[in-house]
């Protein structure tokens, strides 16, 4: 037996001694209040109104030999207070009473002896209060007194039988509640002898449960102290086995952190290494044809020239004039080109405009760059829908917002649209806490999750060759991360469109500018 078991037996001894012990000394409280009620009861419904009656039949014969009193002819006529009619009353109003207590008797008792009482109250009534009282109420003075006086006998056997049974009904409800208080105090007796023997008991069974527990944990606590000899080696061990881990660990966190770094070197020179590829790839083409064009144009003039020294045709010279113009407009173009990829390369860095950061407002701003390029937008069937926040202020840098704006739709424009199909961007600003969000998002062709995954990459495009050098989403994703100190992601899908979401704070940290 556990000691919770031992507990839980010894709370359940005690707690069901208490409830019987309080359960018993309730049931005979209860009896001995329904003992009391019955003797108040009785006394109540029996006692008093017997009591009663016999008061009020005294009266009746009081005020009857009252009345008599009132015979002129006697000495004592004038010393009564009270008029004749006042006596009458009061004999009525009792006769009455007698009649209700009756009644009430007869139906709650309806013995034998209640009944035989009232059939001596009835002879009584008949014989003498009867004749009395129509004598008194004739005048006839002699016939009040004599009526009574005959039935004087009958009336104390009356009186004698109401006593014996007023004295036999209490001494009954008396016998009771002796009976039923012998009984209690018989079972608190037995209750304060069964209460110690239970204790006892549950005692004894504690003390022969602790003994052997204590038993137990004496042979418990050898255990521990023999355990807690080997305790202090086992713990040398393994603090020696942990100290060997942590130096193996550190020796795999130093070989991970050499590896990092290596990686990181390779990938910045990987990147490195593309950036190199694209520029050379895009910059080959118009430096190959300023070259064309520049090795072409001394062999021109110096065949105009030998020409001209032998005289030639007119047209001959515009013709020469013609090809020297046509290499010099394909070294200016390619020239430009060039001019153009250096100028976007830069772009890849964050500090070109670091002197232009200024309050303007965003919803203008975003307006005038839709503006300067509706000619572009209306040609290739885009239309665009601005919904913008009112009077919404940045402190920041407005061209690289405008930068940005212009990367988006060039996007849009070279990737998204497909000819004889119009496109629709929509272009969404609102402000939430200090951060800027800004949603620009087309119904166009969109994108592979392939392509999707290479998009911030330089020199990436699904179109090089055709006008696009790959370097459009490097530059925004620089200016938002760089300049801006803000975020930017794309959500696309094929045939799904493009969303584009950036947020960026209302006002770039001090930092930022320098």
């Amino acid at each position: 037996m556990t000691l919770r078991t031992l507990g839980t037996i010894l709370v359940a001894l005690l707690a069901g001694s208490l409830l019987v012990f309080a359960v018993a000394l309730r049931l005979f409280e209860e009896k001995f209040d329904v003992a009391l009620q019955s003797i108040d009861a009785t006394y109540n419904e029996s006692v008093l109104p017997l009591r009663q009656i016999d008061a009020n039949t005294k009266n009746i014969r009081f005020h009857l030999y009252a009345i008599f009193m009132h015979d002129r002819r006697l000495d004592v006529s004038t010393l009564h207070q009270h008029p004749i009619t006042f006596h009458f009353a009061t004999i009525a109003s009792e006769v009455a009473s007698n009649e209700r207590l009756w009644r009430t008797l007869v139906a709650r008792a309806n013995d034998a002896e209640i009944l035989a009482l009232k059939a001596r109250y009835d002879a009584f009534y008949r014989d003498g209060i009867t004749p009395a009282l129509q004598a008194a109420q004739g005048g006839r003075w002699s016939g009040i007194v004599s009526p009574i006086t005959a039935t004087l006998p009958g009336y104390q056997a009356f009186e004698d039988v109401l006593r014996d049974k007023i004295d036999s009904t209490l001494r009954a409800e008396h016998r009771r509640y002796a009976r039923i208080r012998a009984w209690q105090d018989r079972l608190f007796l037995l209750l304060l002898v069964l209460v110690p023997l239970v204790l006892t008991a549950a005692i004894a069974l504690s003390w022969r449960t602790i003994s052997r527990h204590s038993a137990v944990l004496e042979g418990v606590n050898g255990a521990l102290e023999r355990a807690n000899e080997t305790l202090e080696e086992t713990v040398a061990q393994r603090t020696g086995a942990l100290a060997l881990a942590n130096e193996e660990q550190a020796r795999l966190l130093d070989d991970l952190r050499r590896t990092q770094r290596k990686l990181v070197q390779a990938e910045k020179l990987s990147a490195l290494n593309r950036v190199v590829t694209g520029v050379a790839h895009e910059l080959n083409t118009p430096i190959g044809n300023c070259l064309v064009a520049a090795t072409t144009l001394p062999e021109l003039v110096r065949d105009m020239k030998a020409a001209a020294d032998k005289g030639v045709a007119r047209s001959t010279f515009a013709a020469y004039v013609e090809q020297i113009m046509a290499c010099c407009q394909l070294i200016e173009r390619s020239l430009r080109r060039a001019a153009d990829i250096i100028s976007t390369f830069k772009f890849l860095g964050t500090d070109q405009h670091r002197e232009s950061r200024q309050r303007f407002e965003l919803a203008h701003l975003l307006r005038a760059v839709v503006a300067s390029r509706a000619g572009q937008l209306s040609a290739a069937g885009c239309s665009v829908e601005l919904r913008a926040t009112p009077a919404l202020e940045l402190d920041s840098y407005p061209d690289c917002v405008a930068t940005v704006v212009n990367v988006l739709i060039d996007n849009t424009l070279a990737h998204a649209t497909t000819a004889g199909v119009t496109c629709r961007i929509a272009i969404d600003v609102h402000q939430q806490d200090q951060q800027i969000h800004l949603s620009f998002s087309d119904d166009g062709r969109g994108m592979t999750a392939e392509v999707l995954q290479r998009i911030f990459d330089p020199f990436f495009s699904t179109t090089m060759g055709q006008g696009t050098g790959g370097l459009g989403m490097t530059v925004a994703y620089n200016i938002v991360t760089g300049m801006l100190d803000g975020h930017i992601a794309v959500n696309a899908a094929i045939n799904e469109g493009t969303q584009v979401e950036i947020t960026m704070p209302r006002s770039v940290g001090d930092g930022r500018e320098a």
